[in-house]
């Protein structure tokens, strides 16, 4: 039988399976031949924010000197080698991985920040950090510093949201926006940390669980999605910190 000659019904179906299990296999697929590639999406030819190519479970481990960069599988326990990354990092600060596994790298030239699909390959621009200045009441003497970033993920299907440690914001932007917006807490909470989780953006503060609420026709803000029933102590609060877990089946 000519594996490379399966048509487009059995070749998609193998495909969809293997991108619900994992993005590096699905990649490994594709490779295989031109065939299996014409009846399998590209996830190029996608966003980098469709959660479908997302590598889950990946994370990068600590950089050798002189060495590919590797990454680990924390379910599996497999490793793969990344030749090119390096490249691709070359004159950014990079923070991440997000939930999703994408990659937030700041320029350190122009302070743009960008997204990076490690496996994929994929990379885009969001908006400069340096746009949040005009929010700021004080101008901080290191940009690198205060642009730190601690926590990113999605809020929605088409918005990314960013926690900056070092000047203590948090902001979102759409794929193509020129600027920042910052997410609106007139309820005052102190945020502690964030997480990403199926496509939404939440903050333990010490109120409760907020979530970055997102809506056409009003400006992002942080809206409280599960109250405390117990206050933390101070103590704790650099201790707290959201967990993904997976549902439990039945």
């Amino acid at each position: 039988m000519d594996w490379s000659d399966l048509g487009d019904g059995p070749t998609g179906l193998i495909a969809e399976r293997l991108l619900a299990n994992d993005v590096a296999d699905y990649i490994r697929f594709r490779a295989v031949c031109s065939s299996w590639r014409q009846w399998s999406t590209d996830p190029r030819a996608h966003g980098i924010l469709d959660r479908r190519f997302h590598p889950r479970n990946w994370i990068m481990l600590r950089e050798i000197s002189g060495h590919p960069r590797i990454f680990l599988n924390v379910s599996t326990g497999q490793c793969i080698q990344m030749p090119r990354l390096p490249e691709l990092l070359r004159g950014h600060d990079v923070f991440g991985p997000t939930t999703e596994g994408l990659l937030v790298l700041l320029d350190r030239t122009s302070y743009i920040l960008r997204l990076l699909n490690p496996l994929t390959g994929q990379v885009t621009d969001l908006p400069p950090a340096t746009t949040l200045l005009r929010l700021m009441e004080y101008q901080p003497a290191d940009l690198r510093e205060a642009f730190e970033v601690s926590d990113a993920g999605l809020a929605d299907n088409s918005t990314f949201a960013i926690h900056f440690l070092g000047i203590h914001m948090l902001a979102v932007a759409k794929l193509g926006d020129k600027c920042w917006t910052l997410v609106d807490d007139s309820q005052g909470s102190s945020m502690l940390s964030a997480i990403s989780f199926e496509g939404r953006f939440y903050c333990p503060t010490n109120r409760g669980v907020m979530v970055v609420e997102t809506s056409e026709n009003q400006p992002p803000r942080l809206v409280l999605a599960a109250r405390l029933t117990k206050a933390f102590p101070l103590r704790a609060w650099p201790t707290v910190c959201l967990i993904p877990t997976a549902p439990s089946s039945m």
